[in-house]
């Protein structure tokens, strides 16, 4: 288990290795560069978190006033992945690996922005709507219910977009 709690001070992980790290800042970045855990709780706000090429089954993570950026894949210690991602104000960008071995179901909503989807090679059924200033989005693998290996996606902001794609 890692911890790191601070205020006002900017947050950074390179090459770190654990079961579970949870980071709490305010008025500061957090980065992720090459991490590998099963749980990602990450609380900051008026500022970015920014996850590059690491390996998560699980993350948690929320802002404010600030943008979520997120590339990485699945650790693959468990079958079934949650990432919730919550921010206002900033958009969430979500770079997903291409894997072949797991289904993904994405539910995305914003209000003030857009949702732009584009997995590839992936076959997916998107529910998606536009009323008023609120978008949302539902993208699920055709597979995904009777999928063992399943990666789910929470993302919300508002005033900003949401982009979802593979790398």
């Amino acid at each position: 288990l890692i911890k790191c709690s601070t205020a006002n001070g900017k947050v950074t992980m390179t090459r770190c290795i654990a079961d579970e790290i949870e980071i709490l800042t305010d008025n500061e970045r957090v980065v992720f560069n090459k991490v590998s855990a099963k749980t990602a709780n990450i609380r900051t706000s008026n500022s970015k978190i920014d996850i590059e090429g690491s390996h998560l089954d699980n993350i948690d993570a929320k802002t404010s006033n600030a943008a979520i950026l997120l590339n990485s894949s699945r650790k693959g210690d468990s079958l079934t992945s949650n990432y919730i991602l919550n921010t206002s104000n900033g958009k969430i960008d979500i770079g997903l690996a291409k894997t072949e071995d797991f289904e993904h179901m994405v539910d995305a909503q914003t209000s003030m922005g857009h949702i732009d989807v584009n997995l590839s090679n992936l076959v997916y059924e998107t529910d998606k709507k536009n009323i008023g200033m609120q978008s949302t989005a539902h993208i699920k693998s055709d597979n995904f219910d009777t999928a063992s290996n399943k990666m789910a996606i929470n993302a919300n902001t508002s005033n900003a977009a949401i982009l979802i794609k593979s790398v």
